[in-house]
């Protein structure tokens, strides 16, 4: 029986074009859950077999080639589709080069494309990618890691549930050692509001489920080159307030948020998630106070990685929708150049 299941299960041929760090040598880290490389999460699934890798840096594809001995390796990324033939293609290159990749590789068809966040570094470009998916008929999955996090779908199914109640408020933050916002950004995304906001503000929308709209930028600074190292701005979802809040130039980088309720409340992020509901005040009579439930606790691993690449075979085996599109990744790149533009435009 184990060998017909064997004998049926269908294998898709894959390729990662950009054997850097997401592409691949993100899977050496020894502290990161792993699998933390587009590589190591395609090639430890049973229905995906890693045919082929590609880089313009020969040093990357060296050290790709040594651990996956087996892959044929390419410096052009059209010669790879076209004697590949992948059905998979993992685009892990800087975003400033995604367009030119996806103008190469959908030409070809492939069955599914899984490109890393954001879509692009402007939405000009995002859209002209979006266009050449609609004339091939290219199906695009965004690496907004978080969707397939199990802590992550977990919090979102509490708030839906109502465990904290109505929700009221979000305040959500993002600290790390790079500039906030600078304008170059709209030409390579080397930006942490682009980088790592598109981390921030997909994650939000996918635990509220609903948009975030009217954007509105109450205070930022400048460093002495003129670019922007940290921003505050709010926009709501439906009914609920959300605060954003950016810091660059730090020694830590943070990643996290806390939702406010009429019962409650959540915090997730980087290495933590709790919930806090009301109880009977143990420090003052006729009170509620917030006690945290222990019952809900972070997963040691959180399958983030491998639960991404599983959806995509599970697409293209036709027996689900994907859980990050195309279409969700450029709505969240709008809602960060929305900010943006309100950076450039507004008076201090």
């Amino acid at each position: 029986m184990h060998f017909m299941l064997k004998q049926i299960m269908k294998k898709y041929r894959a390729a990662v074009i950009g054997t850097g760090r997401i592409g691949f040598s993100l899977e050496n880290d020894g502290l990161r859950e792993q699998p933390a490389s587009h590589a190591s999460a395609l090639s430890g699934h049973p229905s995906v077999t890693l045919a082929a890798g590609c880089d313009i840096d020969p040093v990357n594809l060296k050290a790709f080639h040594k651990k996956y001995p087996h892959t044929n390796i390419y410096s052009d990324a059209d010669m790879l589709m076209r004697q590949e033939k992948p059905d998979l293609v993992s685009v892990a290159v800087d975003e400033s080069a995604h367009l030119k990749i996806m103008e190469t590789i959908c030409v070809h068809r492939p069955g599914l494309v899984i490109l890393e966040k954001p879509v692009a570094p402007n939405t000009k470009d995002a859209k002209k990618i979006s266009a050449i998916c609609r004339r091939f008929h290219v199906p695009v999955c965004i690496n907004h890691e978080r969707r397939f996090s199990i802590d992550y779908m977990e919090a979102r199914k509490l708030l839906a549930k109502g465990r904290i109640g109505i929700i009221h408020s979000v305040r959500a933050n993002l600290w790390g050692g790079g500039t906030v916002w600078k304008d170059s950004a709209r030409k390579d995304g080397t930006c942490s509001l682009l980088h790592d906001g598109t981390h921030l503000v997909d994650i939000l929308r996918f635990l509220l489920g609903k948009e975030l709209v009217k954007a509105h930028v109450d205070h930022y600074t400048k460093n002495k080159k003129g670019d922007i190292d940290s921003l505050y701005c709010r926009l709501t979802a439906g009914k609920v307030l959300v605060n954003l809040e950016f810091c660059g130039n730090k020694r830590a980088f943070d990643f996290g948020m806390e939702f406010s309720g009429s019962k409650g409340k959540l915090a997730i992020g980087n290495g933590f998630f709790r919930v806090y509901t009301s109880k009977p005040s143990p420090y003052y009579s006729g009170f509620h106070s917030l006690a945290r439930d222990r019952n809900v606790k972070r997963p040691f691993k959180t399958g983030y990685f491998r639960n991404m690449v599983s959806n995509c075979v599970d697409f293209l085996d036709g027996k689900n929708k994907l859980n990050s599109t195309l279409e969700e990744g450029l709505k969240t790149l709008s809602i960060l150049y929305n900010i943006a533009d309100l950076i450039t435009g507004c008076k201090k």
